[in-house]
């Protein structure tokens, strides 16, 4: 994974922490860091041919599609909702969360890198 990928994945995974402590409410794909680099729904650099680290992002299995189903289909009147009060956003975002912090490369232990 190169540095810029690197870079957005740890961004999104912020991003996430931030939705589960209700810093942050915008859920949308254009708060994605990942989103931004692959253009959400295409997934790849179309420069490089670099693939975006979630891998199916498309894919009706996908974690996010889920929240993103449960959002419209239960929040819809809110607009923004604070996803950290709704216990099925909770779970759904911690479940995401998990998979994007799989998703990082393993420690460089040589480096010293302990994260």
């Amino acid at each position: 994974m190169n540095k810029g990928t690197l870079d957005a994945l740890n961004a999104s995974i912020a991003h996430y922490e931030r939705l589960l402590t209700g810093e942050d409410t915008s859920i949308y794909d254009a708060s994605c860091a990942l989103c931004i680099r692959f253009g959400c729904g295409y997934c790849e650099l179309t420069e490089t041919g670099e693939k975006c680290p979630v891998g199916s992002c498309t894919a009706e299995d996908a974690r996010w599609i889920e929240l993103n189903r449960h959002i419209r289909l239960r929040h819809r009147e809110t607009g923004r909702p604070n996803v950290a009060n709704c216990k099925t956003c909770v779970d759904l975002l911690t479940k995401e969360l998990e998979f994007l912090k799989s998703l990082r490369p393993p420690p460089d232990l040589s480096q010293g890198d302990t994260k």
